[in-house]
C-alpha cells in the first residue's frame, strides 16, 4: 500500500524546517549557511519522493520523510568546519 496524500508532504515540511533552523544557526558565513539550507530542500524533496513513489513504505516512509532532512542538517552542522 502506497503512501498517497498529504501527510508526506506535511512531514517533509516539518523536516524541512527543522533541519532549516538547525542549519542557519551553525557558525558559518552566510554563503555556507545557505548552501547547508539547499541541500537540505533538496534532501526533503528527495525524502517527500522516495514516500510518494513508494520506495519508502508505512511508517517508516513517513518517519523518514521527516527524518532524511533533519539528519542531513545535523550531519552538515557536524562536518562543516566552524568559523575561525
Amino acid at each position: 500500500m502506497e503512501i498517497v496524500g498529504i501527510v508526506p508532504l506535511i512531514l517533509g515540511f516539518a523536516g524541512f524546517t527543522i533541519g532549516t533552523i538547525i542549519v542557519l544557526t551553525m557558525p558559518a558565513p552566510a554563503m555556507q549557511r545557505f548552501i547547508a539550507d539547499t541541500l537540505v530542500f533538496l534532501a526533503a524533496v528527495i525524502g517527500v519522493g522516495l514516500v510518494i513513489v513508494g520506495v519508502l513504505r508505512t511508517i517508516a516512509g513517513l518517519s523518514g520523510a521527516l527524518l532524511i532532512p533533519v539528519l542531513t542538517s545535523i550531519a552538515l552542522r557536524l562536518v562543516w568546519p566552524k568559523r575561525s
